[in-house]
């Protein structure tokens, strides 16, 4: 490039001194032969100004121009957030970092390389639009994975990597033009790889954030055994899915978990409910049962200590206790007996208790009539 750079300039130098030497031929009116050839121009000119230094002053205009052109080819701007792999006639000689630098001119060549940028690579899905809203399409070929179960899932994920070594990254990769390719079949391959060792349930539920480590990792391991330059900083997954079929199943177990939750809650406010109040009527039978305990263990002490002191009186005055005992049997049974007056002659019969037509015994239905002596009182018969 400076070579053709360099003639071009030379080329249009000597024209400019050509036109220049007519011009002031012409205004001297100096006779042109229309007929003339070019060579014949030429001798002219040459004669005309043998003497002066044509050939110095080509070899001044050059030497400048070199001097220009080494000037501006020595020093070199690396950009902030930029390395640059620097090739010495086909050699990599090192990396210079940001900042002003130098260089051999016409020796040197320099490539830049962005090591501060984290770049992405997509599987599965691509971004349409950033957005907002993003956009997305699927690519349904890299989204299809086999588990350790032979069973389908569906993953889109994004791998994040930047440059860490650029020599290494310029030599292995950059002058690769299937670089962009190696890249990602390396790390394709990798999750493929982590998402076999699983089961179908394991990726989908508690798997995502080892396979996300184990992914890295693996990826990692496989960028340094070919010396990519590259570090890996992330491996997300974004959807893991299984197929259509197994979506249907899952979202039915989904309801199912769902309504399961919904009927323990309802269980167990029933049991608070009901729990409490058992509780309590448990408290309070129990409280019951032993004051009625109580009752009857104290009933029971007062009756022995009455006839504790029943049997002392009887000792002292053995008639006036059955008297008193007799007494009082009487009167518990007179007041559950149902009383009846009847006359001997006379089968009707008039109750004065609560229990109504109360029969008489067959004798003395049919007892035989007697007549009534004379002065003599009807007489009254007691029935209990």
């Amino acid at each position: 490039m400076f070579a053709i750079f360099f003639l071009s300039l030379c080329a249009l130098i000597v024209y400019i001194a050509v036109a220049l030497i007519r011009y002031r031929l012409q205004r001297r009116g100096t006779p042109q032969d229309d007929g003339d050839s070019g060579f014949t121009f030429l001798s002219k000119v040459r004669g005309r100004f043998s003497g002066f230094p044509f050939g110095k002053l080509l070899v001044a205009c050059g030497g400048i121009l070199v001097l220009l052109m080494a000037f501006t080819g020595v020093f070199y701007t690396v950009p902030e957030g930029s390395e640059a792999v620097l090739i010495r006639l086909g050699t990599p000689v090192g990396v210079k970092g940001p900042g002003f630098q130098m260089k051999l001119p016409f020796l040197d060549s320099l490539y830049p390389i962005r090591t501060g940028k984290i770049l992405r690579q997509e599987f599965g899905f691509r971004t349409v639009r950033e957005g907002p809203p993003a956009q997305y399409e699927d690519v349904p070929i890299e989204q299809a994975m086999l588990t350790r179960d032979n069973k389908i899932v569906r993953v889109e994920w994004a791998l994040q990597f930047r440059i860490a070594d650029p020599l290494k990254y310029f030599m292995n990769l950059m002058r690769n033009r299937d670089a962009s390719s190696i890249v990602r079949n390396w790390a394709e391959s990798s999750m493929r790889e982590v998402v076999a060792s699983r089961e179908l349930d394991d990726v989908l539920t508690v798997e995502r954030e080892a396979i996300q480590r184990d992914a890295k990792k693996t990826i990692q391991t496989r960028y340094d055994a070919i010396q990519s330059g590259l570090a890996v900083t992330a491996v997300t997954l974004q959807d893991v899915l299984p197929p259509q079929a197994v979506i249907d199943a899952l979202n039915d177990v989904t309801t199912a978990k769902a309504e399961k939750d919904r009927d323990v809650l309802r269980a167990e406010e029933y049991y608070n409910d009901v729990v409490p109040k058992a509780v309590g009527e448990v408290s309070r039978i129990l409280n019951d049962a032993e004051a009625y305990r109580d009752r009857r263990v104290a009933a029971a002490r007062g009756e022995a200590a009455r006839l504790t002191s029943l049997k002392e009186a009887y000792l002292a005055n053995p008639e006036l206790v059955r008297l008193n005992i007799y007494m009082e049997n009487l009167r518990e049974g007179w007041a559950k007996a149902k009383i009846v007056f009847v006359e001997d002659n006379v089968v009707n019969f008039l109750s004065l208790g609560d229990q109504e037509n109360l029969p008489l015994p067959d004798a003395r239905r049919q007892a035989p009539q007697v007549a009534p002596q004379q002065n003599q009182q009807p007489r009254q018969q007691k029935a209990q």
